[in-house]
């Protein structure tokens, strides 16, 4: 054993997963792919050509280790109006390499050995890894899959904290069941955390990737960073920007500093001419967006419609780029089937037992990475596969 850290961990199977596409692809075979959860559009052209002109004009050097100022102050901008409160640009925000880097780095500076987390479950599986790999214990909580499922409530968060509990990690829309909380859900997290001194810890990062005219709930509920509240996020979905690795952390300046600390020993600073695409992003939304948004939600349109049409239930996602529907009525093993549908039909599709064990039953498809025209073929291998069971 090297290191009791790493051995505890296991890889990410979606990256394991993309391997094996890899292999199969190598052999000259096609797979849809609705396993990633990558968008496969371009970065919008003014944010491309923004990193490209900071580039020629040399911005090239180590760069401010919180994240250059003007970006920091376009953050603070975007979320002021939606939090009715002051973001201090210079001690409230840290840039990072995407907002898996932004909850390493929270993880760092907040849990000593033993604290425990309450994690969503299901939900990413980095939430889990991470908590555990900086000391901490994750408590799995259950949180809703569907608009049918059982509701998150006060009582429940409850029965699972005790005098090592620490924080509560919230993410919504959800990855892997593209639920969005209500904002009566959101209102009991923070209010859970705010009579048992936790820190809240809020993953956005699919928020702006939205199919309704609604705001985020989340952003409508929550109010001051005063205190312990933290929000992550970052420009990779509703940007298309997956490949250039840029995420934030917003939260009280005293978190912020024992955050950086670990930053600064990780990445000593985002790539510099990076941010100057990101400054472009935030200056440039939603209008940069909607072409992403609008193409999405066709995607997300289409393969509702074909789910339904094969007697595969689903509903619609107010936002992000997932469904997760339950495979239980066919008595199947998901994993299992995931590895038959990838090998013998060239579809790859995540297995919902890798978000926790509420997923067992269920899959999760991403409408990120496949055309509009692969979705209805991907849907007839998936109800194919599923009629062998």
């Amino acid at each position: 054993m090297l290191s009791f850290r790493t051995a505890e961990l296991s890889q990410q199977f979606t990256v394991e997963l993309a391997d094996k596409i890899r292999a199969i692809e190598s052999q000259g075979n096609q797979v849809i792919k609705f396993n990633v959860g990558d968008i496969n559009l371009k970065t919008p052209k003014s944010i491309r050509e923004a990193a490209y002109r900071a580039m020629n004009e040399g911005e090239t050097k180590y760069s401010h280790s919180r994240g250059l100022p003007a970006l920091r102050k376009c953050i603070a901008e975007f979320y002021h109006p939606r939090y009715d409160s002051d973001i201090d640009p210079e001690s409230q925000i840290l840039v990072s390499v995407g907002a898996i880097n932004s909850f390493f780095s929270t993880c760092a500076a907040l849990l000593n050995n033993g604290d425990e987390v309450l994690c969503p479950d299901p939900a990413w599986a980095t939430y889990r890894g991470i908590v555990a790999f900086c000391g901490g214990t994750p408590v799995a909580y259950p949180s809703p899959m569907d608009a049918s499922d059982t509701k998150l409530d006060y009582d429940t968060l409850k029965s699972l904290i005790n005098e090592k509990t620490k924080m509560i990690v919230l993410g919504t829309p959800g990855n892997p069941t593209g639920y969005e909380l209500t904002p009566k859900e959101i209102d009991v997290a923070h209010e859970i955390a705010k009579d048992h001194d936790l820190w809240l810890v809020l993953d956005d990062i699919y928020a702006n990737v939205r199919y309704t005219d609604s705001s985020p709930p989340m952003l409508q509920k929550l109010g001051s960073f005063s205190r312990k509240l933290i929000l992550i996020s970052g420009f990779s979905k509703c940007f298309a920007m997956t490949g250039w690795r840029l995420g934030y952390s917003i939260g009280p300046p005293e978190f912020i500093n024992e955050a950086l600390k670990a930053s600064q020993h990780c990445i000593t600073n985002v790539s510099t001419f990076s941010q100057y695409g990101a400054i472009d992003a935030m200056k440039s939304y939603p209008k940069v967006c909607q072409p992403i948004i609008g193409e999405l939600k066709g995607r997300a349109l289409i393969l509702v419609a074909e789910m339904n049409r094969h007697d595969l239930p689903v509903d619609m996602p107010n936002a992000g780029l997932y469904i997760f529907p339950s495979i239980a009525r066919f008595h199947t093993n998901p994993l299992d089937f995931a590895n038959d549908l990838l090998n013998d039909y060239h579809t790859a599709v995540v297995p919902g037992c890798v978000y926790g064990k509420r997923g067992i039953e269920r899959i999760r498809i991403s409408f990120g990475n496949v055309t509009k025209k692969e979705i209805p073929a991907g849907v007839e291998m998936i109800a194919e596969c599923l009629s062998r069971a």
